[in-house]
C-alpha cells in the first residue's frame, strides 16, 4: 500500500476515554519487562491454527505475555518456513507486555511469505503486531491504534524510564510501518498523544486523544485495504488473487 498517495479525510475519534485498564492479577514485572501495550481487560494468550485454501490461519485472542508470543512466534516462523502462499494472522486482543508484543511483531515482520492481518480487536500491543504485516484487513466491528504504554512500578525515575521506553517504541512501530507500506506518521500517532495528525493538512486526531480507527476509517486513511468478516473469506481472496496473476 502506498501511503503517500492517500486523500484527505477527516474523521471524529472513536471513543472519549485515554486511560489504559490493568487487570487484577497481572504479575509484577522488573526493569523494561515492566511495561505493557495494554487497552482494556481479557484472558490470557490464547491461540488456534487453521487452515483455508491451504493458507494457514492464526488466530490470536486474549492478553499477550512471553509464554504465548514464543509459542506464536514458533508457529509464524514455522509456517513461513513450509512457504505457503500467505500467512493470516487473525488479531482479537487489547495487546499486552511490551517484550512479549515487540517479539511477536518481530517474528511477523521477517517472516519469509506475505503476511495478513485480519483485525477485530487490535488495539495496543494488537495494533503492534497488526502493523508488522504487509497487509491489513478489518473486520465489520473492528477496531485499530491506541499503542499506550502502561508502567507497573511505581518509584523515582518513572517518568524518565517511561518516556525513554515510549520513545524507542514510537521509533520501531515507525520503523515497522514503513518497510511494510503503511503510513509511519498513523504509527507514531498511535504510541505518542503528544502531537496532532495531519494528512494533507487536514486534522485526523488532536492533541491528547487516543487515536483509535473503525474499519471505515482505516480504509479511508489507506491503512487497511478493505473489510472482510472472516478468515476463511481472505483466506478465498488470497487464492483467486493468486490465480488470476498466474
Amino acid at each position: 500500500m502506498n501511503w503517500a498517495t492517500l486523500r484527505p479525510a477527516r474523521f471524529l475519534n472513536q471513543g472519549t476515554g485515554a486511560l489504559c485498564l490493568l487487570c487484577k492479577g497481572i504479575a509484577f514485572i522488573m526493569g523494561a519487562l515492566g511495561f505493557l501495550l495494554f487497552s482494556g481487560c481479557t484472558s490470557e494468550t490464547t491461540f488456534s491454527t487453521s487452515t483455508h485454501f491451504g493458507i494457514p490461519v492464526i488466530e490470536i485472542t486474549g492478553i499477550i505475555d512471553s509464554r504465548g508470543a514464543r509459542k506464536l512466534s514458533r508457529e509464524i516462523r514455522a509456517f513461513s518456513e513450509k512457504s505457503p502462499r500467505a500467512i493470516i494472522v487473525e488479531i482479537n486482543t487489547p495487546g499486552g507486555l511490551l517484550s512479549a508484543c515487540e517479539s511477536l511483531a518481530d517474528a511477523l515482520d521477517e517472516a519469509s511469505v506475505p503476511v495478513y492481518a485480519l483485525v477485530d480487536k487490535g488495539l495496543a500491543g494488537g495494533a503492534m503486531i497488526a502493523l508488522a504485516a504487509d497487509h491489513i484487513f478489518l473486520k465489520p466491528r473492528g477496531l485499530i491504534g491506541d499503542i499506550a504504554l502502561v508502567h507497573l512500578r511505581n518509584g523515582d525515575g518513572d517518568a524518565d524510564m517511561v518516556n525513554t521506553i515510549s520513545s524507542v517504541t514510537e521509533a520501531k512501530v515507525a520503523a515497522i510501518a514503513f518497510r511494510k507500506g503503511h503510513n509511519p506518521e498513523i504509527a507514531r500517532r498511535m504510541v505518542n498523544r503528544e502531537r496532532d495528525l495531519e494528512i494533507h493538512g487536514r486534522m485526523i486526531v488532536k492533541k491528547n486523544y487516543p487515536l483509535r480507527l473503525s474499519a471505515e476509517e482505516a480504509k479511508a486513511l489507506g491503512l487497511s485495504e478493505g473489510t472482510i468478516a472472516t478468515a476463511q473469506e481472505l483466506a478465498e481472496r488470497i487464492s483467486q488473487s493468486n490465480k488470476q496473476q498466474k
